[in-house]
């Protein structure tokens, strides 16, 4: 397992950039001195920025681990015009990402505890609308993505920030129904802190299907600033055979030039101590 962390083109995610750097490249040369081995990518601006991002990559040696959102509006949104542009954008992030040789693209498909779609009722409810649309978008973006060889990388997310898929359990339940090997899950440590009854067990019986890690403690603060224990976890994940990358998408408490690589050394000791 290898350590990653999200890094920004021209700032703006939700979480700051913790790495150290007016320009990306910059930031680079700060995530090599933290002990980093790749960077997670934001995908805002990666299309207009693609040749100096390649620049920097390749001048500093660090791989692209993943690009992570940067498309417009919501994959599932109630208004058709504002899903077919999210889609249009997931086609283009997935060619960014097989240009980059990065492994794919994490997605959270819906930012709302409710269906946005309409009640067809008697044939469909909302959520089954809803999950209809959701398969068909799946189904012709994993047939992107396997010509592109890139994986789409679907992040269950906590009840209070979505509906669509909570847990491991229900992101499984779409990678069964679309029946692709380019469709994978992010498992992220805040989530399942949160909505796995037992996040090792979890690990292990969805670990097949895993493609990618968010490593948060339990306040969304970085690994050793909270009161997640990683251990078993970390040692699920080694069972089953993960090789990956352990990106940070998260908050940092304190200076980065003290925190980042206390919260590195934290990290590699968790995968040192389930080897």
């Amino acid at each position: 397992m290898k350590l990653s962390i999200v890094s920004t083109l021209r700032g703006g995610f939700f979480f700051p950039d913790m790495l150290p750097g007016e320009s990306f490249r910059e930031r680079l040369v700060s995530l090599k001195r933290f002990g980093f081995d790749a960077v997670e990518i934001w995908g805002k601006w990666l299309k207009e920025d693609l040749d100096d991002v390649q620049a920097a990559l390749k001048a500093e040696g660090v791989p692209a681990g993943n690009i992570c959102s940067g498309f417009r509006g919501n994959l599932l949104a109630g208004d058709r015009d504002e899903r077919m542009t999210c889609f249009q954008d997931f086609f283009e992030l997935l060619e960014l990402a097989a240009k980059l040789e990065s492994a794919g693209l994490v997605f959270v498909p819906l930012f709302d505890k409710r269906p946005q779609m309409p009640d067809l009722s008697p044939l469909w409810d909302p959520h089954e609308v809803q999950r209809q649309v959701f398969l068909d978008m799946l189904g012709k973006l994993t047939e992107r993505a396997e010509s592109l060889g890139v994986k789409l990388l679907l992040e269950p997310v906590n009840r209070y920030e979505t509906h669509v898929a909570n847990t491991l359990a229900d992101a499984a339940d779409y990678i069964e129904a679309v029946g692709s090997d380019a469709l994978r899950i992010t498992a992220d440590f805040f989530h399942m802190n949160i909505e796995e009854m037992d996040m090792a067990a979890s690990i292990r019986q969805y670990g097949h299907l895993i493609g990618h890690v968010h490593m948060v403690d339990s306040n969304r603060f970085l690994p050793g600033q909270g009161h997640t224990d990683f251990s078993p976890a970390m040692q699920a994940l080694k069972e089953v055979g993960y090789t990956g990358n352990l990106s940070l998408e998260c908050f940092a408490r304190g200076e980065p030039e003290v925190v980042l690589p206390k919260s590195v050394a934290f990290m590699r000791n968790l995968i040192e101590d389930a080897s």
